[in-house]
């Protein structure tokens, strides 16, 4: 089912206290970002705050550079269990025309903070920025996003199992053929 017809449904069939609880509320949010999921090949333009404090936006990078955008978080194993692929990714193709941003989901911000720094990641890192990972559909983590220096999505994790590829063969072709 559509996720609009299921919003219309949270909304005409639910009662308030449920549709405003934790729970509708999340519910709500989950719903929404699917309604706005970007379509194949299409980005959403986003603005948001780096750890740094400052702004990024991802048209910024738009013909300079290609940018890997990598969702995780620091209590998702598998999440951990990838960064050190990524950091590689890094150091392989980082000071080509590669940009990395990878976005955490909410955690205790200090862990966040703590996971940076004891894996290196020393990219671009956005904390908890609940638009911007709407905006790309709110999908399970660990999630990788390829856009070309054109703004066109050419890879997606999502929904592939971590089981199919743990070790990230099929994005390093990708960027072999795209990176110089």
């Amino acid at each position: 089912m559509p996720a609009d017809s299921l919003i219309d449904i949270l909304d005409s069939l639910f009662p308030d206290n449920f549709k405003f609880s934790d729970e509708g509320n999340y519910l709500k949010d989950y719903l929404h970002s699917r309604s706005s999921k970007p379509e194949k090949g299409v980005t959403i333009d986003f603005t948001s705050k780096g750890i740094n404090g400052k702004n990024v936006t991802l048209s910024q990078f738009k013909n300079p550079k290609n940018v890997l955008l990598h969702f995780w978080a620091n209590w998702c194993f598998p999440c951990i269990r990838e960064i050190p692929l990524i950091k590689e990714i890094s150091n392989q193709y980082g000071q080509k025309d590669l940009q990395i941003i990878s976005v955490a989901l909410k955690s205790s911000y200090g862990d966040f903070i703590e996971a940076t720094e004891k894996y290196q990641m020393d990219w671009i890192n956005i904390y908890n920025d609940a638009d911007l990972i709407n905006k790309y559909g709110n999908y399970p983590v660990p999630r990788i996003c390829v856009i070309d220096k054109t703004g066109i999505l050419i890879y997606d994790s999502h929904g592939v199992t971590k089981n199919e590829d743990p070790q990230l063969s099929k994005l390093n072709q990708v960027l072999k053929s795209l990176v110089n």
